[in-house]
């Protein structure tokens, strides 16, 4: 259900205090909605809206790609000399563990949101 406007004909309105309004606009910025009415349609079909901590998935993804430019170099480095060395390999491994560790990472984060 992503943010296509095809299909969207319905409309529900109803009503709130200026506080609250200010309560649920404040949320849907907070949760990098581009205006309330999808932050409240998937806070109603969804039930809860879960916002990753931004510093943390930043700093993932971050990690995960600089191992994945290492794992690049590697498999560059084969395919010009046609050639594994032992350290290239053991290199390979090595980022390949913390690709795991960083994935479990975000998994582990993922899955503490979503147990309420």
């Amino acid at each position: 259900m992503g943010n296509e406007k095809k299909n969207k004909t319905e409309r529900i309105t109803f009503r709130c205090t200026h506080d609250e309004r200010k309560i649920i606009e404040s949320k849907a910025n907070s949760a990098k909605y581009s205006h309330c009415g999808e932050y409240i349609r998937r806070q109603l079909l969804d039930g809860i809206v879960y916002q990753m901590n931004e510093q943390f998935y930043s700093e993932m993804m971050k990690q995960v790609s600089a191992i994945g430019n290492n794992i690049n170099q590697i498999a560059r480095r084969a395919n010009e000399t046609r050639t594994l060395k032992k350290q290239d390999l053991i290199e390979f491994r090595d980022q390949l563990h913390d690709m795991k560790i960083y994935t479990e990472a975000m998994e582990n984060a993922v899955n503490n949101m979503y147990s309420i």
